[in-house]
């Protein structure tokens, strides 16, 4: 999944972000175990995804930071 991203356009770039926005804090409310794999996974990700949209990928770095944060306070 991730050297195909690497690979993807711009779009499809962009798309994984919106993605991964829209996903993240239903999967921490709902599933705090998972979401601590799927987070490092997400980081991980983002290094992969700068050809996306910057403010997307700006936005998608403050919502996986602020739920790292919410899951180390739970």
């Amino acid at each position: 999944d991730r050297d195909h991203l690497a690979t993807s356009s711009p779009e499809g770039a962009t798309i994984k972000l919106a993605d991964l926005i829209d996903n993240t804090s239903s999967i921490v409310a709902h599933d705090p175990k998972f979401a601590k794999q799927y987070l490092r996974e997400k980081a991980s990700l983002l290094k992969v995804l700068r050809h996306g949209n910057p403010d997307l990928l700006a936005r998608a770095h403050k919502v996986l930071d602020d739920a790292t944060r919410t899951l180390a306070g739970s």
